[in-house]
């Protein structure tokens, strides 16, 4: 895989991490959620990110990634 792709999928990630984590804190807020609990939330948001991230970088350096093709 190109680092050009690997990049944009990396951007991609961000992207709708951060996109889903904005909505999901916007209805909690809308619900009266609790400072506490918004944390807590975007705490786990960002673990699930990095887990998403982890696993992206594990797929590329084991080669997983040598066939995808840029569209």
């Amino acid at each position: 895989m190109s680092i050009e792709l690997s990049l944009k999928v990396q951007q991609q990630i961000d992207s709708v991490w951060r996109a889903r984590t904005f909505e999901t804190l916007q209805r909690m807020r809308e619900a009266g959620a609790s400072e506490v609990d918004l944390q807590s939330t975007l705490d786990h948001q960002q673990k699930l990110r990095r887990h998403a991230l982890a696993q992206f970088k594990a797929w590329i350096e084991n080669g997983w990634g040598d066939g995808v093709r840029a569209a």
